[in-house]
């Protein structure tokens, strides 16, 4: 069910509590409708479709016919009711559920399942019923075969911290490497590709890093409270990253950067699924198809464009075609021996 529809079903029977115990006719009910959006009003073979699908999902609406005129109105018992879930929303959230898998054990997967259960005990059994048969029709694949369950303290603490602004010490090990003891400030928690990970200030440099929950050992709160940045935002933080590397790293700088597509299956490829939201493709006058994005980190546009292989040629900065070369010519260097 798209927005506008529930949006609108929503305002209908907004306007029958309101109008109740009295009744109404198709034209009252679209002008109603209309000084609430400031929108014109929905038609009547509109209305009369939201009439069957309220009454479908359990409402006990009234019609009857006066003259040449069907008035509309609530039964008795149906002016406080909230707005019903439908069995494609319960579909909705049940996927939804499929694909946070990995939080089992932490402190949102317990939100989340708590919402399920408190959804669930309010349905109709019919709109169960339904939902059970459609959700053995819709498959998830592709979720992360990982779980979070024995990090879910580590994650609890670290994010009540970023809540009430309180340094934590932890103990971070880095691929390959040995346990480091770190305090940290959390900003913010991200979730990519089925992973957790933490925005946090290293207290010890004062820069904001990105730590990943996985190599985080152990974490503890301390005494000591922090004033956060007032300049830290997380959309920008994370606006010219393909993954959870953020702009206020001051190792990192992100860059416009231009590639040419040379294939018409890598420029469909790359419409069905960005690389960037903001990245463009153009075809010019010549034929030739050509990506733009304004700002992004050259180390991970190299890594999301490999899997094109030769079908598209990174153009400018130089200083990316560069790397580029250097990271064919190392893995040409392994496989060409």
């Amino acid at each position: 069910m798209r927005d506008e529809t529930l949006e609108r079903l929503y305002y209908t029977i907004q306007v029958l509590q309101n109008a109740y115990p009295g009744e109404l006719t198709y034209q009252d009910l679209s002008w109603e409708i209309s000084e609430i959006t400031r929108e014109k009003g929905p038609a009547k073979r509109t209305m009369i479709r939201d009439i069957e699908r309220l009454q479908r999902q359990g409402y006990d609406i009234h019609l009857r016919m006066e003259g040449k005129f069907q008035m509309i109105s609530l039964a008795p018992g149906e002016k406080d009711s909230d707005l019903k879930i439908t069995d494609i929303q319960i579909l909705g959230l049940s996927l939804a559920q499929e694909l946070m898998e990995p939080l089992r054990g932490t402190v949102f997967w317990n939100g989340i399942r708590a919402l399920w259960n408190e959804i669930i005990r309010r349905v109709p059994q019919q709109t169960q019923q339904h939902f059970r048969r459609r959700r053995r029709q819709v498959i998830v694949r592709g979720a992360a075969a990982k779980s979070y369950a024995e990090k879910g303290g580590i994650l609890g603490t670290l994010y009540d911290a970023q809540l009430s602004h309180r340094e934590v010490e932890i103990v971070y090990t880095k691929p390959g490497g040995h346990g480091e003891p770190r305090t940290v400030r959390p900003y913010c928690t991200a979730f990519f590709d089925g992973s957790i990970y933490v925005v946090a200030e290293d207290a010890d440099i004062d820069e904001l890093r990105t730590f990943k929950l996985d190599r985080i050992e152990r974490a503890s709160r301390c005494d000591r409270f922090f004033s956060p940045r007032e300049d830290f935002d997380a959309q920008e933080f994370f606006s010219a990253s393909l993954s959870v590397f953020g702009r206020n790293d001051k190792r990192l700088k992100p860059k416009k950067i231009t590639a040419k597509i040379l294939h018409p299956r890598a420029a469909s490829l790359l419409a069905e699924r960005p690389i960037h939201p903001d990245q463009t493709i153009e075809l010019t006058e010549t034929g030739e198809y050509y990506l733009t994005i304004p700002s992004v980190f050259e180390d991970e546009l190299i890594r999301a464009a490999l899997p094109f292989r030769d079908e598209i040629e990174i153009v400018s900065p130089k200083s990316c075609r560069a790397k580029m070369e250097r990271t064919l010519r190392a893995m040409l260097g392994r496989y060409g021996k």
